[in-house]
């Protein structure tokens, strides 16, 4: 009997490798389903038509693409006729998207929910598949015989699936308790914050919870200009130094940036080793920005 095999993906290249290996390993492409987010919108803005493709409602739907506009992941599961692209920022391939397409303008809240557990993934984890894909994740879904489910299961891990327990460990240690249908999906920028904060949560860090002060690009680089441009370290080298430290202060653990700086170093080092010293000035920085943006403190 037929059953779907799920893989979740933080890497979108690493989805992209995982299909085509389904592929190379003859598993035919009709039986493949994708869902993701365009934070860059590099799909959505792309309205060429593609034979194949599938039209709902106007309005709901942008339009279909070719292989060679979408390439990667898309592009391969194009010929199935079943891409599309919600206004929502949302985007399905395969058989998947029908599914979500029958679901209307409702298809990134109640849509992809039942979408998800029409895949065969258990309700329990349905919320932390929904928010991943919001959060920039990609899911990845093989319809296969009982005979092929444990060979599709060794290539999602061989990939780099993402393991949906200590997701689900993670999301709830942030407060998250059910996905919202009308939050919006995550910018560039708060994917790359996003994966910081799962690495140090992977690795037995505490990442910040949720976080209450978004950071501001354009801030950080006009503090980098103003006070540390003279400095040693470069403004794309002292950055993510300048965001850590931004995302700890809003991290209740954190409180004061002296009397928790061996916590804040311990965290540092474990994924830069050895590098605490040259970036303690842009790491105090960020920590120190971002709680004066939130309470309102004058800054020194």
């Amino acid at each position: 009997m037929p059953q779907n095999v799920v893989g979740l993906f933080d890497d979108r290249d690493d989805a992209q490798r995982a299909v085509k290996a389904f592929l190379d390993n003859d598993f035919p492409s009709d039986r493949i389903s994708v869902i993701t987010s365009d934070p860059n919108g590099e799909f959505v803005n792309h309205k060429v038509d593609s034979k194949g493709g599938t039209h709902a409602a106007a309005g709901f739907l942008t339009g279909a693409v070719s292989g060679a506009v979408v390439g990667g992941v898309f592009g391969a599961l194009v010929g199935v006729g079943t891409l599309f692209f919600p206004p929502l920022g949302i985007i399905a391939a395969g058989p998947v998207a029908a599914t979500i397409a029958g679901a209307g303008i409702g298809a990134l809240g109640a849509g992809l929910l039942g979408a998800l557990i029409g895949l065969g993934i258990p309700e329990e984890h349905v919320n932390t598949y929904a928010e991943a894909i919001r959060r920039g994740s990609c899911l990845v879904s093989l319809e296969a015989n009982d005979a092929d489910v444990p060979r599709a299961n060794d290539i999602m891990k061989k990939h780099g699936a993402v393991d949906v327990y200590q997701r689900a460990a993670y999301y709830k240690h942030q407060g998250f308790t059910q996905y919202d249908p009308n939050a919006k999906p995550y910018t560039m920028q708060q994917i790359q914050d996003e994966r910081q904060n799962v690495n140090m949560y992977n690795s037995g860090g505490v990442p910040p919870p949720l976080m209450q002060t978004p950071y501001d690009p354009a801030f950080g680089r006009n503090r980098y200009q103003q006070t540390f441009a003279d400095q040693r370290v470069a403004f794309d080298r002292w950055e993510p130094a300048y965001r850590f430290g931004w995302q700890l202060s809003q991290n209740p653990q954190y409180q004061n940036f002296a009397q928790s700086e061996a916590g804040i170093r311990q965290q540092w080092e474990q994924s830069n080793p050895g590098t605490y010293d040259l970036y303690r000035s842009a790491i105090a920085s960020g920590f120190e920005d971002a709680y004066a943006r939130r309470s309102g403190a004058k800054m020194m």
